[in-house]
C-alpha cells in the first residue's frame, strides 16, 4: 500500500466495555430490522503496530494488489525475454545483459516487500501518534475520534469491511482504512459488532480466511 493510502482511522484503548441502545420511542424486538440509529456499540481500544498492520494488508489484498504483484512481475520477465535474449542463450560476454538481469532482480525485490514494508512503517508511526480512539459504531456508520479529531466514516459507495486475523478493517473514501482490534473487546462485544455490521453493510462485509500453513 502506498504511503497515500495510510490514513488509518481506528484503534482505541482497552475495552470499556460494550454500550447499547436504542433509540426513545423505536421497537427493537429481536428479529425487527429496527430504524436507522437503533442500534449502537461503543468500543474504546489501544493503536496496535501488528493491528494496524493487519488493516493496512488486508485493505491492499482486498483492493487488487496481489493481482498487481503478479502483472508487474510478468511484466519485468517479458521486458527480459524481449531485450536480452542472449541472456537466456547463456552467452555471458554482454555486461548489459548481467546489468539488465540485476535491475530486474530488484525490481521484483521491491514489487513483492515494498508494499509490505510502507504498511509497516506506517503502521509503527500511527500507533506512536495515535495511542487511543473511541469509535461509536451503527448500522449507518461509525463515529471516529482520535484525540481532539473527529468524523464520521458513512456506509456506501466504496465501503466494505473484511474480518481478517485479529482485526475487523474497513476500507472506505478515497484509500482510507479503519481497524478495529478484535482482541481488545468482549466475545459478546465483537458478536454485537459482526450483527450491527451485516445489518448496515450487508454482504460488503466479509469474512476473509486465512491459508493454514
Amino acid at each position: 500500500m502506498s504511503e497515500e493510502i495510510k490514513d488509518i482511522d481506528g484503534q482505541m484503548e482497552p475495552e470499556t466495555g460494550l454500550e447499547t441502545e436504542d433509540e426513545a420511542g423505536l421497537d427493537s424486538a429481536e428479529g425487527s430490522d429496527g430504524d436507522a440509529g437503533a442500534d449502537l456499540v461503543v468500543v474504546e481500544f489501544e493503536n496496535k503496530e501488528e493491528d494496524l498492520f493487519q488493516g493496512a494488508q488486508i485493505s491492499d489484498i482486498k483492493g487488487g494488489l496481489l493481482r498487481r504483484r503478479m502483472f508487474q512481475s510478468i511484466a519485468v520477465v517479458l521486458v527480459l525475454f524481449l531485450f536480452v535474449p542472449e541472456l537466456f542463450t547463456l552467452d555471458g560476454n554482454n555486461p548489459l545483459n548481467w546489468v539488465m538481469l540485476v535491475v530486474a532482480v530488484a525490481l521484483l525485490i521491491a514489487i513483492w516487500t515494498v508494499p509490505d514494508y510502507q504498511n509497516r512503517k506506517f503502521a509503527r508511526s500511527k500507533a506512536e501518534r495515535i495511542p487511543h480512539v473511541r469509535l461509536e459504531v451503527s448500522k449507518d456508520g461509525i463515529e471516529v475520534y482520535e484525540g481532539q479529531a473527529h468524523h464520521k466514516m458513512e456506509y456506501g459507495k466504496g465501503t466494505a469491511a473484511f474480518e481478517y486475523k485479529n482485526v475487523i478493517a474497513f476500507h472506505y473514501g478515497k484509500n482510507r482504512v479503519l481497524t478495529i482490534p478484535k482482541d481488545q473487546l468482549s466475545k459478546e462485544t465483537v458478536e454485537e459488532l459482526r450483527r450491527i455490521l451485516k445489518k448496515g453493510l450487508q454482504d460488503l462485509f466479509e469474512k476473509v480466511e486465512t491459508q493454514k500453513k
